[in-house]
């Protein structure tokens, strides 16, 4: 015979109780992958729930989508396996497009939804060769997808093909489509002979990077609504 509500404790009269109350905070467990996994799936957002609370202690007012008041001289990056020369050779030859090459007028109107690259020499760099555009120029130029890079940046040398001339501010340019502010990469910089695709720009249009590392292949998706392919697709 089942107890009754009399008899059962008072602590396990209602067992589920806790498990139903909402948070404000995201899930906490013990240390599991399935910790990870609530966590991530749970209301708030980790992510989300900490920037706001670090801005918030800092006092500090931050917009991560617009970086056109940043100071492009705060990032600097060595990258020692890619120069002018070996994007105008090595890397052209892969993408096979010349870097810097004129684009037809369907190549640069085209608003890109997934994007074809791959990966480079021994460093494992992911490339995505695209048509920027800006004032009525349109070029190949080949990004170096950098998800530790803040801002994006056009090399020195793209920048003289664009008649670009500020490196102080943001300059709007179109990349595969996509209308974003880019910074000249500094003078002087580890990097300016280095076009670089930033977070910023990942962020803006919800660029997804897909990397098959038996092929070499990146598949650059835009967008939300993705319903995310296996590897033969990409092959």
């Amino acid at each position: 015979m089942l107890p009754s509500v009399k008899s059962t404790p008072k602590h396990l009269r209602h067992p589920l109780t806790s498990k139903r109350q909402h948070s404000n905070r995201p899930y906490v467990g013990l240390p599991s992958y399935e910790t990870i996994s609530r966590r991530f799936a749970s209301h708030p957002n980790p992510v989300q729930f900490f920037s706001r609370k670090w801005t918030k202690d800092s006092g500090e007012i931050v917009d991560i989508h617009s970086v056109d008041n940043d100071d492009p001289h705060g990032y600097d990056v060595l990258i020692p396996d890619i120069n002018q020369k070996i994007l105008a050779n090595e890397l052209s030859e892969v993408a096979g497009v010349k870097y810097h090459s004129v684009a037809t007028e369907k190549d640069a109107n085209e608003v890109v939804d997934v994007g074809k690259g791959f990966v480079f020499g021994r460093n494992s760099r992911l490339m995505f060769p695209c048509v920027v555009t800006y004032r009525g120029i349109s070029r190949w130029v080949f990004f170096l997808a950098d998800t530790g890079a803040p801002r994006t940046y056009l090399s020195t040398e793209s920048c003289k093909v664009f008649g670009i001339t500020r490196d102080d501010i943001a300059t709007p340019v179109k990349i595969a489509g996509y209308s974003h502010p880019s910074f000249m990469a500094p003078y002087g910089s580890y990097f300016e002979e280095v076009d670089i695709l930033g977070t910023d720009f990942m962020t803006n249009f919800n660029v997804v990077m897909w990397t098959d590392w038996d092929s070499q292949k990146v598949a650059f998706l835009f967008g939300r609504d993705w319903n995310f392919p296996v590897r033969k697709n990409l092959k």
